[in-house]
């Protein structure tokens, strides 16, 4: 029996994401430079400013949600003004959580 190793089954997982409007967006798997940006985000010390850590977790949030598979470009002024800090941060925790499931999935 021949076996195949189809690839292109991992690039059509995402993450999917429904907006404060209500619209879906789907979230293509992360770069190596988001993996970094999140394990960065981690090590952000307490003794951080404050202006720091909100100014890394925004442009986190942003990489992930231009991220998304339609190619359609959120801007810094969209999370200011319609994701708060609570939402932002949620969209961190799932996106490391989604990223630690496909790490530890042996498919």
């Amino acid at each position: 029996m021949e076996r195949i190793l189809d690839l292109s089954l991992f690039t059509q997982e995402t993450l999917d994401i429904k907006l404060p409007d209500g619209k879906m967006i789907h979230i293509a798997k992360p770069s190596r430079e988001q993996v970094i940006k999140i394990a960065e985000l981690k090590q952000l010390k307490e003794s951080s400013k404050p202006a720091v850590v909100q100014d890394r977790l925004d442009s986190l949030v942003l990489d992930i949600l231009n991220g998304n598979d339609a190619g359609e470009v959120y801007t810094r002024d969209y999370i200011d003004n319609t994701l708060n800090v609570r939402m932002r941060v949620a969209v961190i925790t799932a996106y490391a959580a989604w990223i630690g499931d496909i790490e530890s999935d042996p498919n």
